[in-house]
C-alpha cells in the first residue's frame, strides 16, 4: 500500500507532466512515429499509377495478373514501457533518483500516449522480468503505469535486457513503439545488442538512458561507506584519496565506455536522460525531431 507521501509524489508527477506537456504542444508525439499505425487490410488488381511497390508478388504469381496491397491507418497505437529497476536506479545525487528521473519521462510518454487515445503496455525488469501490466487506455491506467514504475518493489538485483524485451516481442501482436528505459550499465552488450535487433525488426524502438553525474567523478568529502546497489556488497571509500577518486572515475568511464558501445551498436537513436535536469526538453526534442523526420 502507498503511503502519503508517495501518493502526493506521483499525484504531482502527473501534476507536473499535464503541464509541461502543454506547454511544450507534444501534439509531435503523434506524428513523430507516423507510419506505425498502417496495417495490412487486403488486396486488389492493379491499375495504372499504382505504386509498384505495393505489388503483392505472392498473390499475383499465383493469379497470373498484379495485385497491390491495401492498409489502412490503425485508430490506435501500443506504446510500451520497458522499465528498468533494478538497484542500481535507486541511485542519485543531483535530489531524486535515477529511477525518479525515468519515472518522470515514463509520465510524459505515457500520458502523451493516452490522451491520443493509444494503449500504453508496461515490463518492469532487473535480471528478470519484474511485473507485466498488458496495454490499456485510460488515466486511471497511466496512474497504474506511473505507479508501479515509481514505487513498485522489485526482487532481482542485476540487469538483463533480453529477457524484458523478449517478453515484449512476444506480447506486442501489432507493431508497437517500445521505449527501453534503463541506464544501461553492467549488461551483457553481445546479448543486449542482440535482443534489441531482433525487437527493431517489427517495432520502433526507442532506448531512453538515464545518468547521474557521481557516477563518473567521486566527490571529496573525506570518508564514506559504499553499498553497490546490485550485489549489496559495503566499502568504506576515502574520497579524499586522489588515487581512490582516479580509479573510480576510471571504473565509471569504462562502464560508461560499454553502454555507449551497446547504444551504438543498436543504431537507434536514444534519448539522454540525466538526475537533476529537466526530463521534458530531452523528450520533447526527440519527438520534434521524429517530426520533421530526423530519424
Amino acid at each position: 500500500m502507498l503511503s502519503a507521501e508517495q501518493i502526493a509524489q506521483l499525484r504531482q508527477i502527473e501534476i507536473a507532466t499535464r503541464r509541461r506537456m502543454n506547454a511544450l504542444r507534444l501534439g509531435a508525439y503523434r506524428s513523430g512515429f507516423r507510419g506505425q499505425g498502417i496495417e495490412f487490410e487486403e488486396v486488389r488488381p492493379y491499375a495504372a499509377g499504382d505504386n509498384v511497390r505495393a505489388i503483392d508478388w505472392n498473390v499475383t504469381a499465383r493469379s497470373t495478373e498484379p495485385y497491390i496491397k491495401l492498409f489502412r491507418e490503425e485508430r490506435e497505437l501500443s506504446v510500451w514501457l520497458c522499465v528498468d529497476v533494478s538497484p542500481s536506479m535507486d541511485f542519485g545525487t543531483q535530489r531524486v533518483s535515477k529511477r525518479q528521473t525515468l519515472s518522470e519521462a515514463a509520465a510524459l510518454v505515457s500520458f502523451s500516449a493516452i490522451d491520443h487515445r493509444d494503449r500504453v503496455g508496461l515490463v518492469r525488469f532487473t535480471d528478470r522480468v519484474e511485473g507485466f501490466l498488458p496495454p490499456r487506455r485510460g488515466r486511471n491506467h497511466g496512474m497504474r503505469v506511473l505507479r508501479d514504475v515509481f514505487t513498485a518493489p522489485a526482487v532481482g538485483r542485476g540487469t538483463d535486457l533480453s529477457e524484458a524485451l523478449g517478453r515484449v516481442g512476444k506480447a506486442a501482436n501489432h507493431r508497437a513503439v517500445v521505449f527501453v528505459m534503463s541506464d544501461f550499465l553492467g549488461v551483457d552488450v553481445p546479448s543486449a545488442t542482440t535482443a534489441f535487433a531482433r525487437l527493431a525488426r517489427r517495432h520502433d524502438v526507442v532506448p531512453v538512458c538515464v545518468t547521474d553525474p557521481r557516477e563518473r567523478q567521486l566527490a571529496n568529502v573525506g570518508l564514506i561507506e559504499t553499498i553497490d546497489p546490485e550485489t549489496g556488497a559495503r566499502r568504506l571509500l576515502d574520497t579524499s584519496s586522489r588515487r581512490v577518486r582516479r580509479v573510480y572515475a576510471e571504473v565509471g568511464e569504462r562502464l560508461e565506455a560499454q553502454r555507449d558501445a551497446l547504444l551504438r551498436s543498436t543504431g537507434l537513436r536514444a534519448i539522454r536522460l540525466n538526475t537533476g535536469e529537466d526530463v521534458f526538453g530531452p523528450v520533447h526534442k526527440f519527438f520534434a525531431q521524429r517530426e520533421r523526420g530526423g530519424g
